[in-house]
């Protein structure tokens, strides 16, 4: 497995000069750091296009991993680069590339869901590009974990609009992960 992991990093991402923007959520093996088979992780991880977007570096602090500016004095527009990347709430992990992460917490704390959180939000509006958002959540909340990704992307005829993908992902098998 460890081959499979590494062949499908330096792939996607070493040999990528652009990797953009991406999340897995998955289970630990019973090597997981420590934590055995029944530990879940979630990784993210950005870069940048401009010199703006890539002004930021990751923060960890009480548990809430955010972006924040390298040097503050070259932030021109803070709304699309700093924001929480991931939050926790009881038995329930979230992630995304986007201040959306917040959104999708105070949805959950008032009882609603992933998705009627997400149909609030559009991608990005950094024209031309149209940045999807991504976002994931790990719900141990019921018997059974449950996995859900979305992504929002501009509409290929008007980008004006929205197009709004949700994913209802099975379990994934000790070791392995899904993202976006």
């Amino acid at each position: 497995m460890q081959d499979l992991a590494r062949s499908t990093f330096d792939r996607q991402i070493a040999a990528n000069r652009y990797p953009g923007r991406g999340l897995v959520i998955g289970r630990c093996d019973a090597a997981g750091g420590g934590r055995g088979e029944g530990s879940w992780f979630l990784i993210y991880w950005i870069m940048g296009r401009s010199e703006h977007s890539r002004n930021r570096q990751f923060v960890n602090e009480g548990g809430v991993l955010r972006t924040q500016a390298f040097n503050p004095a070259l932030v021109v527009d803070p709304s699309l680069i700093i924001y929480e990347a991931m939050l926790e709430l009881p038995r329930i992990q979230l992630v995304s590339n986007g201040d959306q992460t917040r959104t999708l917490y105070e949805a959950l704390q008032r009882g609603q869901s992933f998705e009627s959180a997400l149909q609030t939000r559009a991608h990005e509006p950094d024209a031309p590009h149209y940045t999807p958002r991504i976002s994931g959540m790990l719900d141990l909340r019921g018997g059974a974990p449950s996995v859900t990704l979305s992504i929002l992307r501009s509409n290929p005829r008007d980008p004006s609009l929205t197009d709004r993908t949700f994913f209802q992902l099975a379990e994934p098998a000790p070791g392995f992960g899904r993202g976006e």
